[in-house]
C-alpha cells in the first residue's frame, strides 16, 4: 500500500467513493459536477491510498492559520470497505500532520466512534455548529488546541 497526493485523473474515482453517502439523491452526473465545482474541495489537497496501484481510499486535507489542519471526506470505494483502508489512510495522515500541528480537526457525519478509536474527541457541545455532523479534534494534541477563536475558523470550512 502507498499513500500519495491525488492527481487530476483520480478525482472522479475519489468523488464516487462518497456517492452513496453524500449524494443525497442526486443523479451521478449531477453529483460529479457538484463535486468538481465545489469551492470547498478546491481549497484542500486530496490524498489517496493505493493498493496494487488501485486507488481504494481518499481524504482531503485543509490548512488553516495557527498550524491547524482539517481532515475531510474520508471515504473508501464501496467494494473495498471494511478492509482497514480508511483506517490506514487516516493514521498515516494524522501521524504526518501532528508533528507540526497545533490542531487537527474533522467532522464526522456518521458514528463518531470510528474517529474516537483513532484519538479524536468531540469539541465542547456549546461550540458545535451542526446537529448532523460533529466537529472533533485530535485529543493527543491536548485541549489547548481549540481556543475559542480556532473552532469558528475551522468549522467554517464546511
Amino acid at each position: 500500500m502507498r499513500v500519495r497526493k491525488a492527481v487530476e485523473s483520480d478525482l472522479l474515482d475519489i468523488y464516487m467513493m462518497g456517492y452513496d453517502v453524500w449524494a443525497k439523491g442526486a443523479q451521478e452526473q449531477d453529483y460529479l459536477e457538484q463535486c468538481s465545482l465545489s469551492p470547498k474541495y478546491k481549497r484542500g489537497c486530496w490524498w489517496v491510498l493505493e493498493d496494487d496501484s488501485e486507488v481504494v481510499s481518499s481524504l482531503i486535507i485543509y490548512t488553516f492559520p495557527d498550524k491547524c489542519f482539517g481532515i475531510g471526506s474520508l471515504a473508501t470505494s464501496l467494494e473495498r470497505r471494511k478492509n482497514g483502508y480508511a483506517t490506514n489512510l487516516l493514521k498515516y495522515m494524522v501521524d504526518n500532520l501532528k508533528t507540526d500541528a497545533n490542531g487537527v480537526f474533522l467532522y464526522s457525519d456518521l458514528d463518531t466512534s470510528f474517529y474516537e478509536k483513532h484519538g479524536f474527541e468531540e469539541i465542547p457541545e456549546e461550540l458545535q455548529l451542526y446537529k448532523e455532523s460533529r466537529c472533533m479534534y485530535l485529543r493527543e494534541l491536548g485541549p489547548h488546541t481549540f481556543r475559542e477563536d480556532i473552532p469558528l475558523v475551522i468549522q467554517e470550512y464546511f
